[in-house]
């Protein structure tokens, strides 16, 4: 009866410590791809709203 009972605690702990690192490690990596699209969307935006300022005053200038 000893034996049994030992062996069986074993197996659950071992079970679940591998079923949290996998889930911890998939969180992490979809958290690192949306940043790096968020600050290239951003960039180009503020580029192109730049060059159409300059365009207009050296219209009304000229």
């Amino acid at each position: 009866e000893k034996t049994v009972k030992s062996r069986t605690t074993r197996t659950t702990t071992t079970t679940r410590k591998k079923k949290k690192k996998k889930k911890k490690k998939k969180k992490k990596k979809k958290k690192k791809k949306k940043k790096k699209k968020k600050k290239k969307k951003k960039k180009k935006k503020k580029k192109k709203k730049k060059k159409k300022k300059i365009c207009d005053v050296k219209e009304s200038e000229g």
